[in-house]
């Protein structure tokens, strides 16, 4: 009887709980890790067409801290003061990023968020109006 309770009450709980779906909450720490990410700008789009350098090493980063500011600036600049820099805010729901700068506003929709991936959509009104791809900066092979 004594092994038999706790069995009945893990069945319960697990029924309650099976339909219930999992979502984030806060999509923050996608960003930033919980500390800082550096996130590689891999293509900036405009009708189709890519205007991001092919060699990665030519290509600007951004690196996302969890107190929520930002910089941006070449890759083989990393170490030295950022070009841009400012603060970023997520909407709660996750579903638009917006970039504050000095004199600039730029505003996104999340398109995708994966642990290695974000596609950003600009929204009209940015002074920013290039689609962003965001990847991870790659491993070693």
């Amino acid at each position: 009887m004594r092994f038999l309770l706790p069995i009945v009450l893990l069945f319960l709980v697990a029924g309650c709980t099976s339909n219930v779906g999992i979502r984030v909450l806060e999509p923050y720490p996608m960003f930033h890790g919980n500390a800082s990410k550096i996130w590689i700008i891999n293509k900036v789009l405009n009708k189709g067409k890519n205007y991001s350098p092919t060699p990665i090493y030519q290509k600007d980063c951004i690196i996302f801290h969890k107190n929520e500011k930002f910089q941006m600036q070449p890759i083989h600049t990393l170490g030295y003061l950022p070009q841009k820099s400012g603060t970023f805010y997520v909407e709660e729901e996750g579903k638009f990023l917006t970039l504050s700068g000095a004199d600039e506003e730029w505003k996104f929709e999340i398109k995708l968020l994966q642990l290695d991936k974000i596609k950003l959509q600009p929204l009209p009104g940015s002074s920013f109006e290039f689609e962003l791809e965001l990847i991870t900066y790659p491993s070693p092979q």
